[in-house]
């Protein structure tokens, strides 16, 4: 049998901290190693832990969830976050995905849905929110991403502005918009947000 999946949460309201204790733990297959109420633990615990999979809340005191994770991943490029936020506002999804993180859940979420959002996480399997999942998937053969599209994709994957792409790149505005919008097609996104969710679930960017 497969050693449990090891996890940390971070939440800044104690309720919230012991809610996600009691469903996590309740399953055979994953265990809770650790709990921290700010992002500055979060990131200390995460160093003392080594955990295979963190949920994070979005805010919180002293250092927000996506920030801790950035710091996290300075240092540990693979680390796997789940964000938790109570409002899923498109600049925050920005931000988190931009941060690396490898999935967004609501807080209110139902309990099948978390348990199966770690476990995608897990397995390495795209998770993203219903809408993503249901135009991805409606392509039976995807259309392969160009070098060039690659290259554009991973500097939005960044944060990056097209502009800051196109100077790396060495290319025009322009032309990062034209290739933006081949991504779009290819990868039935709507917005940069959803075509770096899709592609990283793909494992086509890092």
């Amino acid at each position: 049998m497969n050693a449990p999946t090891r996890l940390v949460i971070a939440d800044d309201h104690p309720i919230v901290r012991a809610g996600l204790r009691t469903l996590l733990s309740s399953q055979d297959d994953l265990t809770v190693v650790g709990e921290a109420c700010d992002g500055l633990e979060a990131v200390a615990l995460w160093q003392e832990t080594t955990p295979d999979i963190g949920l994070f809340d979005l805010r919180m005191p002293t250092l927000d969830g996506i920030e801790a994770l950035r710091r996290i991943r300075a240092h540990s490029p693979q680390a796997a976050v789940i964000i938790l936020t109570a409002m899923a506002r498109d600049a925050d999804i920005d931000r988190a995905v931009a941060a690396g993180a490898r999935a967004c859940l609501r807080k209110d979420a139902g309990t099948s849905e978390i348990l199966a959002c770690v476990r995608s996480v897990r397995s390495g399997a795209p998770w993203a929110w219903g809408t993503v999942n249901g135009r991805s998937s409606k392509r039976s053969a995807q259309e392969p991403l160009t070098p060039r599209e690659s290259e554009v994709l991973e500097g939005i994957a960044r944060g990056w502005s097209n502009r800051r792409v196109a100077e790396a790149l060495g290319i025009g505005d322009g032309t990062v918009k034209t290739h933006l919008k081949r991504v779009y097609d290819k990868l039935y996104a709507r917005n940069r947000t959803e075509a770096v969710v899709i592609a990283r679930g793909k494992g086509l960017i890092g």
